[in-house]
């Protein structure tokens, strides 16, 4: 079976590498689970570029994010009419799937199925995004983006370090708003897809494709939109730790850690952790700050102690307090 990449394991847990002479831009796996419910999953690649020595640092090449964008929304608005006019009564699920700059692209394309389908109750519509980085010179949705309602189950990856050297300084991630689960991880670019491990099925070993480990539980990528709503912090041994309000600022310190990551960077998840953590206190403080990322950077000086925390914290529950007495 590929994978998003085209790939697959052999028995060696090695990587067999599929090679056509035909151009397959969307890999695409379709599964009838019963007469009327039908799986379909699309993965959108990442950039190809033409100029060898920087392998997808440039648009240039045939995975570009408009032209992935438009390749995709092409293939899954006639893939899914097709369906509901063959039976309307199909329950269709569309998973979508995309890397780095194709990750770009899915975020767009899911909104525009979900507005086009938003209607349509029996197409559900579930995504799993993977460290979207737009690159250098682009803005508009491919820089920031809100994920449509209509969207059942959504996720994210963002790894901490993507590339080394200069680079990190051009390769800033898509801001994807609306999103059910955000994960923050120290494996590079590459998102621990070719990471695997051995497990006993039955007497007999075999060896399988690592995956994120939360709890007692594994979640194989294109299946992390299946975690608990939250946001989760995860290091080089793809063990999900979830970020909570009392755990937070020991996050932060391990994203202080990295020597790699840009300060840009490093701020960027420290603003979604705090969102998510903390948003009715931003929406609280936000009343009396005009500038919601003013308030954000207040919020990061007063955690830069435990004592500030607290003090914080106490301001807070008595403004509350103050609210719903009057």
């Amino acid at each position: 079976m590929k994978d998003m990449y085209g790939d697959r394991l052999n028995e060696n847990g090695e990587i067999i590498n599929f090679k056509s002479e035909e151009e397959i831009y969307i890999w695409c796996r379709e599964k009838e689970l019963d007469s009327n419910k039908i799986k379909i999953e699309y993965s959108v690649p990442g950039p190809e570029s033409e100029i060898e020595v920087f392998p997808g640092a440039t648009e240039n090449g045939k995975f570009s994010i408009e032209k992935n964008y438009e390749r995709m929304k092409k293939v899954l608005t006639k893939k899914i009419d097709d369906l509901l006019e063959k039976n309307n009564d199909n329950r269709i699920t569309i998973i979508i799937k995309g890397h780095s700059r194709g990750g770009c692209a899915a975020s767009r394309v899911l909104n525009e199925i979900a507005r086009k389908y938003k209607d349509e109750e029996n197409v559900r519509i579930n995504t799993t995004i993977f460290d979207p980085v737009p690159g250098p010179f682009h803005s508009g949705e491919d820089v920031e983006i809100a994920i449509d309602g209509k969207v059942n189950k959504s996720a994210v990856v963002y790894c901490v370090d993507p590339v080394k050297g200069f680079f990190n300084l051009l390769f800033e991630p898509q801001l994807i708003r609306n999103i059910k689960i955000i994960i923050i991880t120290e494996i590079d670019h590459t998102m621990g897809f070719y990471e695997t491990e051995k497990i006993n099925v039955n007497g007999n070993i075999k060896i399988v494709k690592k995956g994120y480990q939360f709890g007692r539980k594994r979640y194989s990528q294109g299946r992390l939109f299946e975690l608990p709503t939250g946001i989760y912090f995860s290091e080089k041994n793809m063990k999900l730790i979830k970020i909570t309000d009392i755990n937070f600022k020991n996050i932060f310190l391990k994203l202080d850690k990295n020597k790699n990551a840009t300060q840009k960077r490093l701020s960027f998840f420290k603003d979604i952790i705090i969102q998510r953590l903390f948003s009715q206190q931003i929406d609280t403080l936000s009343k009396n700050i005009l500038n919601k990322k003013d308030c954000i950077d207040e919020l990061c000086r007063y955690f830069t102690s435990s004592e500030n925390f607290c003090n914080f914290i106490r301001t807070i529950k008595a403004e509350l307090n103050k609210q719903k007495s009057k």
